[in-house]
């Protein structure tokens, strides 16, 4: 009986951690937004764009769905803290999520707006939303890299079984 509790033990102490991929979705999502929103926020204020709190509103409920979105992916890539800077995947994951939202959000406003989306492809309108999209995905991107040094997980190693 004793040596199948040693037994159970040494399994436990062999295995490794499991990834909190739930606490990651959530506090991702919810940091990542906060951060992108004051961001924004910032950048707004320097540019003396004049905005009410409305304006931080709809920033942080815009910014959920990518950061939803880039927390799926370092979930499924089980991305820890300490990889952030070794990597650049962080950062692209950000961008990218940023980007997809951005297009379809921009692409839906002109079509809600103009009832046509052969007018969007004029070229000043191209101009103007890649400019859009460039900015959007380097802000997800440094989003992205603050919200992971916040919320993923450390690394730890677990203590090798002394009796072996």
């Amino acid at each position: 009986m004793n040596n199948d509790c040693n037994m159970i033990d040494k399994a436990s102490v062999d295995t490794p951690i499991d990834y909190p991929a739930k606490q990651v979705l959530i506090l991702f999502s919810l940091v990542g937004t906060v951060i992108g929103g004051i961001i924004l926020t910032m950048i707004m204020l320097l540019i003396d764009i004049s905005f009410g709190y409305q304006m931080v509103i709809f920033s942080l409920l815009i910014g959920i769905l990518p950061a939803t979105l880039t927390a799926v992916y370092m979930c499924y890539q089980q991305i820890y803290a300490e990889d952030i800077f070794n990597s650049p995947v962080v950062f692209f994951a950000g961008a990218v999520s940023s980007i997809i939202f951005a297009m379809s959000v921009i692409v839906l406003i002109n079509i809600i707006i103009r009832e046509n989306f052969m007018e969007f492809l004029v070229w000043s309108n191209l101009v103007a939303s890649l400019i859009i999209m460039i900015f959007v995905g380097i802000l997800g991107g440094i989003c992205a890299i603050f919200a992971g040094l916040c919320t993923l997980p450390k690394q730890t190693s677990l203590p090798k079984n002394r009796s072996q």
